[in-house]
This record gives structure tokens, C-alpha cells and sequence, in this order.
């Protein structure tokens, strides 16, 4: 505490020094007058929070912005108790924050500062650290649900920052994207970038193999059994990597418990789809089962596929038990069309 006093008196005293000449009742256009230097000074002495408040930081950003190494240095300190956004980077900037004050202030807050610099971390844990520029654009490109919008502002990312340690995972967002479309080859081409940049991205691993594994993508390709290996060698090197996988710092174990067996349904449901393109039926049967096992709630496309192994190989009754569960989960959806069907071609053979 007493460091933080002496500090802080140190930090008024010099921001509080008047020029030679100058009317000690005037300050600098932007500044704010004594009597509010001395309230902002009493409040963070006084107050009991750990970290500085955004009020306080405006405050401090308009005290003095024109020494902003003593500002940097009360804010790396102290830390802040917000994350900054874009709403307040305009107020921080209309106090005359430049883009070493607002880097710092990002450094200060508490994502970057439990993360230890990093905007986020990547499928096995290594820190991920980016200016707060990149992180906002990042976290703004997460929030947004429009597949196009996604795509153009992952884009926009990668010509902005293409050094960016975040660069794989905004490729991520943009495959998962196009995925979303339906578009499957751009997925693959989006995905495959992002798996260059960082071979062990678990997420653009598994939307590879999702991708590549689908027969309409695989009966446009130039060889379909490079493009079925490709698919396998992804979704297998994705469970390779899951004992490796990290917790997210705001999840539980349960939470993290529950994503891992979700990525490794969907490592073995690309697995599934390559086994039964290869025309190996109870490899697929046994890949879609485990694929099944492991998600939660099951999905209804899980068991459509395995209802079209078991019909292909002539198992009527497990494909019929398969395609009502399809057809039970998909209630509402395409896939309780094509399940009914299937189920209405089996019952009359």
C-alpha cells in the first residue's frame, strides 16, 4: 500500500508541475483544474479496490496524457479492472490516450493480464499474445454470427495483421464460416491455411477432415483417395492432440470435460465418413458409434450416417433403429425428412 502512495504522489507531483509563466488557476486545453486532480488523487488513495476503474483511468488519461511512461508504469502497476473495447477506446482517446497508452491499458486489463499478455491461448495452451488492436478485432470477429461477415472480417484481419501469433485462428473463424455455407472446398483451402501457420490448431484440424470427408467434396476431387487420406490423417492427428488440449482459464472441469469429448466425436465421425467412402462398413459402424458415445446431447446426423452404413450392408433392423433416432433428434429439420424416408424405403422392402 505504501508503495502504491509514494508512487502515486510522485506521479501528481510531476503532472502537476506548472510551466514557467503559466496562471497556476489555467491548465492545458484537455486537462482537468486542481480541485479534480485532488479528488482523483484522495479517490485512488483512498479507495480499496484492487485494480483501477475505468473512471479512475479517464481521469488519469486526462491529468497528464503527456507523460504517458509514468502513465504506463501506474497502469502496469496497478492493473485495471475492465477490458477495453471499442466504446472505450473512443472515450480514452477523447482524454487524449495515443496507441501506447491504449496498448498499455489493454495489457492492464484482466484478460490480458490473467493470461499473462496473451489475448487468448491456443487447443494446447500456448499463450497467444497480440496487441489490443488484433485483440479486439479478434474478439469482435469471435461475437459475430453472420457467415459473410465472418469471412470479411477474418480477411480484413490477415491484410491488417499478417504477423498476427492470432493469425491461424482467425483463419479458423472464417472455415468454420464457410463450413456454415455449406461452402466446403473455401472450409478446406481456409482451414488447411490455418493449420500452416499452427500444426497443432485442434479446431481447423477437425473442420479439414469434417470437410474434406464430405462425399459431395469428395467426388469433385482430382484424386478421392488423397483426399480421403487427408481427411483421415487430420481427424487422427486431432486425437493425437487431445490428451494435450488446455482448459480455457473460465472453465470448469466439467466444461472442459464436455468440449474435449465433443472435439473427439467429431475427430471420429470425419474417421466414420472416410471408413464408409473407403468401403469399409464396420470400421465406419464402429468410428460413428464412438462418434455417438462421445457427444452430448447426440446429433442427429451421428446416427443418420450410421443408418446408411447399416442399410448399405443389408442390416435392416439396425438401420431402421438408427434412422428413427435420426429422424427423433432431427424433429424439425432436413435431416428428419431424409430419415423418414429412408425408414419409409426400408419398411417396404
Amino acid at each position: 500500500m505504501w508503495q502504491r502512495l509514494v508512487r502515486l504522489a510522485c506521479f501528481f507531483a510531476f503532472a502537476a508541475a506548472i510551466l514557467p509563466g503559466q496562471d497556476p488557476g489555467q491548465f492545458e486545453a484537455g486537462q482537468i483544474d486542481m480541485k479534480q486532480r485532488v479528488a482523483l488523487e484522495d479517490d485512488m488513495l483512498n479507495t480499496r479496490v484492487q485494480h483501477l476503474s475505468e473512471d479512475q483511468v479517464y481521469g488519469l488519461v486526462k491529468l497528464d496524457k503527456q507523460h504517458p511512461d509514468v502513465l504506463e508504469k501506474v497502469l502496469h502497476d496497478d492493473g485495471v479492472d475492465f477490458d477495453l473495447n471499442s466504446e472505450i477506446e473512443k472515450k480514452m482517446r477523447k482524454a487524449g490516450a495515443n496507441d501506447e497508452i491504449l496498448q498499455a491499458i489493454w495489457a492492464a486489463g484482466p484478460t490480458a493480464r490473467n493470461f499473462k499478455g496473451a489475448t487468448l491461448n491456443s487447443a494446447t495452451g500456448a499463450p497467444l499474445t497480440s496487441t489490443y488492436k488484433e485483440a479486439m478485432g479478434y474478439k469482435t470477429l469471435e461475437q459475430t454470427s453472420d457467415p459473410d461477415t465472418k469471412i470479411r472480417m477474418a480477411m480484413e484481419f490477415a491484410q491488417t495483421f499478417p504477423k498476427s501469433e492470432l493469425l491461424s485462428y482467425v483463419f479458423t473463424q472464417a472455415a468454420a464460416a464457410f463450413q456454415q455455407k455449406g461452402d466446403y472446398l473455401n472450409a478446406v483451402k481456409t482451414g488447411e491455411k490455418s493449420v500452416e501457420l499452427d500444426p497443432d490448431n485442434v479446431y481447423s484440424l477437425l473442420i479439414v477432415a469434417t470437410a474434406v470427408s464430405e462425399p459431395s467434396v469428395v467426388s469433385k476431387a482430382s484424386d478421392s483417395a488423397k483426399a480421403l487420406q487427408e481427411a483421415q490423417t487430420d481427424a487422427q492427428r486431432a486425437l493425437d492432440l487431445s490428451p494435450k488440449l488446455a482448459a480455457w482459464p473460465s472453465e470448469t472441469p466439467d466444461q472442459f470435460a464436455a468440449r474435449k469429448s465433443g472435439l473427439e466425436s467429431t475427430a471420429h465421425a470425419a474417421l466414420g465418413s472416410v471408413a464408409m467412402q473407403q468401403d469399409k462398413p464396420d470400421q465406419a459402424i464402429e468410428e460413428f458409434n464412438k462418434a455417438i458415445a462421445l457427444s452430448q446431447p447426440p446429433k442427429a446426423s451421428l446416427y443418420f450416417r450410421l443408418g446408411e452404413v447399416y442399410s448399405n450392408t443389408g442390416k435392416k433392423q439396425e438401420a431402421i433403429g438408427a434412422f428413427s433416432k435420426a429422424a427423433e433428434l432431427g424433429k424439425g429439420t432436413v435431416i428428419e425428412t431424409y430419415a423418414n424416408q429412408s425408414l419409409k424405403e426400408l419398411r417396404q422392402n
